[in-house]
């Protein structure tokens, strides 16, 4: 997987802005609930999975943990297995 982005906001245009980093910040989801769904297959651990995020930022980390483990659940994906 690659992932690259840049966003470019103007203060003068602050509704436009928030549109643009929201819609950012959801690509940016999606690729990291990608990675943790290829690491699970890889047999990683979720507590592993956590350390990883805990290079985040605290609260950014919480946040981003909560909304993949989630959206993981939402797919089914059976949350305390190790991959096989």
């Amino acid at each position: 997987m690659r992932f690259m982005t840049y966003v470019s906001v103007d203060d003068r245009r602050p509704l436009e802005s928030i549109t643009k980093l929201c819609r950012e910040s959801f690509r940016i989801e999606k690729a990291l609930t990608e990675l943790v769904l290829v690491a699970r297959q890889q047999g990683r651990t979720w507590t592993e999975i956590g350390g990883a995020l805990g290079a985040l930022v605290g609260g950014l980390m919480s946040r981003t943990y909560s909304t993949v483990r989630t959206l993981l659940e939402g797919e089914g994906v059976l949350l305390g297995a190790r991959a096989s």
